[in-house]
């Protein structure tokens, strides 16, 4: 087999994999054409985030081949599949599906669909034109990312634990996106810059399929496109997936949390235990992809225990199944933060005594510059005629072009949504305040970045509050 094939295979044996688990979790979520491209959209994150799991296992005992992790592959992909097909024979007839929409194309709809075809087009083509010239991506990826994968793809016995050596960059920096890239390049056979470019590729357009997946069951064609074409319209989430970064991925999980929060709302008590093991265990993969996936995993659970509906299971049952389905991926988590030579960062040389400064006006409102500039370009002290290309104007005024719910979007099942943004947002803004970096180069470098593992999630909500109003789910 070619090296091209190889990396193919690669993904391909992910996607099965995820789609299989999606299957199981999400099984109850059904048999309409709406429910399946949901599945399908919960197949990436859940797919690359278990073979990335079972990859740093292998990597723990020995130095994987092509050979075992095929096999391993096939045997995880035979077992997801038979245990899906068990569960499904077990289920009672599903209820009737319900159309969120009517039957009609109107001229909102083709716009929209014309749009949103134009960007995806200009955007596949930007993304391949533009990362040829850096296979290895930008400083982050190459230097942190990429770089780590080269240590876990090295044959040469206990070598590949130098990336964990104290002089290592981020020696407590989470797995996920190198033992994935690793990965392609042991099904390759060597390092090909096609994998790390098709690694990022798929996650960064998957959180646009994420979007309309879910949109589109919860509202309907028209306020899908509108979500999809915003987003690939935001050129920092078309960049930052283009650099190879962390981001993007991890903003994958945390939409998918967000999903999660919104079919539980649903108030289906048959299907909440799968939601809930399928929240548990994305939440452990957020962990897994960066370090504030702990953060939102923190943010998630109250929003799910105030999501589950009064007359559902009990809240300590509920957050007990959702740690359970957390645990084993968190102990993959910590067994790797358990190799490094050196704590994390954030905490690290802190004289915590002394911390008053950190509360100063003037650095509270350096925070807040570039907080809000991140949001608004006008806010950063950008031109402002930048305001009519800015994402959130943008959604803002579709918004009030389509019809904006008010009561449906702060109602008892969008508001979680909402919450897990404010306060994964608060939690962002305190890491700015106690931070040991230069607080200026530390915004600079991060701020509109950070604002991507939410961005989404924010237009997801959005989007399910506007146009036509939507039955239930059923």
């Amino acid at each position: 087999m070619t090296i091209g094939v190889r990396v193919a295979l690669s993904l391909i044996t992910a996607l099965a994999l995820g789609h299989f688990a999606a299957t199981l979790f999400l099984l109850g979520h059904g048999s309409c054409l709406r429910r399946r491209l949901l599945r399908f959209g919960f197949s990436v994150p859940l797919g690359f985030g278990l073979v990335s799991f079972t990859y740093f296992i292998q990597r723990l005992v020995w130095a994987p081949s092509f050979a075992s992790l095929l096999a391993g592959d096939a045997v995880m992909v035979a077992c997801l599949a038979a245990a899906s097909r068990f569960r499904s024979r077990r289920r009672s007839a599903q209820p009737a599906e319900h159309a969120c929409e009517d039957s009609r194309f109107g001229v909102e709809f083709w716009l929209l669909g014309t749009l949103t075809a134009l960007l995806v087009a200009t955007s596949v083509a930007t993304f391949l034109v533009r990362s040829i010239p850096n296979p290895s991506g930008y400083y982050d990826a190459w230097a942190n990312w990429n770089m780590k994968a080269k240590f876990l793809f090295t044959p040469d016995g206990s070598r590949w634990r130098g990336l964990f050596d104290a002089a290592a960059p981020h020696p407590g920096y989470p797995l996920f996106l190198p033992c994935t890239v690793a990965r392609a390049w042991t099904y390759a056979g060597c390092e090909t810059p096609a994998a790390p470019i098709a690694m990022a590729f798929v996650a960064t357009f998957s959180v646009v399929f994420l979007l309309f997946g879910a949109v589109l069951l919860l509202r309907g064609r028209t306020a899908a496109l509108l979500g999809a074409s915003v987003l690939l319209a935001t050129s920092s989430f078309r960049e930052v997936g283009r650099h190879q970064y962390a981001d993007i991925p991890f903003a994958l999980f945390t939409l998918g949390l967000g999903v999660v929060l919104l079919l539980v709302a649903g108030g289906d008590r048959d299907r909440e235990y799968g939601l809930i093991g399928l929240a548990g265990l994305l939440s452990s993969m957020a962990a897994w992809t960066k370090n504030e996936g702990f953060l939102v995993g923190l943010a998630f659970l109250p929003c799910l225990l105030v999501a589950v509906p009064r007359a559902s299971h009990g809240r300590a049952r509920i957050a007990g199944v959702w740690l359970a389905a957390a645990l084993p991926g968190l102990a993959i988590v910590i067994l790797a933060k358990a190799q490094a030579a050196a704590p994390v960062d954030l905490f690290a040389s802190r004289d915590w005594g002394a911390a008053l400064h950190l509360l100063s006006v003037a650095r509270l409102e350096l925070i807040g510059k570039h907080v809000f500039g991140a949001l608004l370009p006008a806010a950063g002290g950008q031109p402002l005629w930048l305001w009519l290309l800015d994402p959130v104007v943008l959604l803002g005024t579709a918004c009030l072009a389509f019809g904006f719910d008010a009561r449906r979007a702060f109602s008892r099942r969008m508001a979680p949504v909402l919450w897990m943004v404010l306060l994964v947002g608060a939690g962002y803004v305190a890491v700015y305040v106690i931070t040991p970096h230069d607080l200026e180069w530390h915004l600079r470098t991060s701020a509109s970045r950070l604002w991507m593992h939410l961005w989404p999630l924010v237009l997801c909500w959005a989007c399910a509050s506007v146009g036509r109003p939507a039955p239930p789910l059923g």
